[in-house]
């Protein structure tokens, strides 16, 4: 808890924190971090990061995975739990 305070809500005061919450056996998942991975070093000036959806949700549900948080000054400003509808 400590940590995710302090890797992404305190940090999103500095910048923009994508954080990808996620499962590698799920495709889907797999694919957008892939993609994730591509734009973080385009995007110096924002913080990307993943974690395994479960460990930082107790029964986070798989239906849910992936999800994409987007957090500034402090606060989760969108969650995107559908990637179909920007076309993946």
């Amino acid at each position: 808890r400590s940590d995710y305070v302090k890797q992404v809500t305190e940090a999103s005061k500095d910048h923009w924190v994508v954080l990808l919450m996620h499962q590698d056996r799920i495709e889907k998942s797999s694919y957008l971090k892939a993609k994730l991975a591509l734009l973080a070093p385009k995007h110096k000036a924002v913080k990307f990061l993943w974690i395994v959806a479960d460990q930082c949700v107790e029964k986070f549900p798989d239906r849910e995975v992936p999800t994409v948080l987007l957090y500034h000054d402090g606060e989760m400003v969108t969650k995107i739990t559908d990637i179909t509808e920007y076309g993946g």
